[in-house]
């Protein structure tokens, strides 16, 4: 049996998928995409635990399938940095 494919996966690459945290931040913190630096890790950027919570259901929607994103997230990552291992994920089997 073939594997499903997500259709949003297969658009997506790196850039989509950090464009796509920059629009979360955006909304969530109403601050304009062009304040957002791809090379901040979103601690830089106030998140609570509450919002990273929010983060790991939102992202994993996006992606198609489960990401536990907090723990990478204790790291810090940089945004660009986060898209990276997002995209290694997606490509990972099931």
């Amino acid at each position: 049996a073939k594997s499903q494919t997500n259709v949003a996966a297969i658009h997506l690459n790196k850039e989509a998928l950090s464009q796509w945290v920059v629009e979360w931040l955006s909304q969530k913190l109403s601050i304009s995409p062009e304040k957002i630096d791809l090379g901040d890790p979103l601690s830089a950027y106030g998140i609570d635990s509450l919002m990273l919570a929010e983060f790991e259901v939102e992202i994993s929607d996006f992606l198609g399938k489960q990401w536990p994103v907090r723990d990478l997230l204790l790291t810090e990552p940089s945004i660009e940095e986060l898209a990276e291992r997002g995209m290694e994920f997606v490509k990972e089997t099931v």
